[in-house]
């Protein structure tokens, strides 16, 4: 499992905020930095990807995580430039 940097939990929220919140944090990271977006948004599956591809940053992985009372991915987002 790779470890991110910085880690963000939109739990709870639907779209547009886990991709205006993943941008957001993307903005303040540095370039080869690693962002975990915890979501339990199943849209967000496909709205974060794209968000981030059309920005040039890279979609690493999503995985579903156990442990939550409904169903809870783990999004990894790459950022590609400053």
């Amino acid at each position: 499992m790779m470890r991110p940097d910085v880690i963000i939990d939109v739990t709870g929220n639907a779209c547009p905020v886990p991709i205006m919140r993943t941008l957001i944090a993307l903005n303040k990271m540095k370039k080869g930095q690693i962002l975990a977006v915890i979501t339990d948004h199943p849209p967000s599956l496909k709205s974060i990807p794209e968000g981030i591809g059309e920005r040039g940053h890279e979609h690493v992985n999503t995985e579903e995580l156990n442990g939550y009372k409904k169903p809870t991915w783990r999004v990894l987002v790459r950022k590609l430039h400053e």
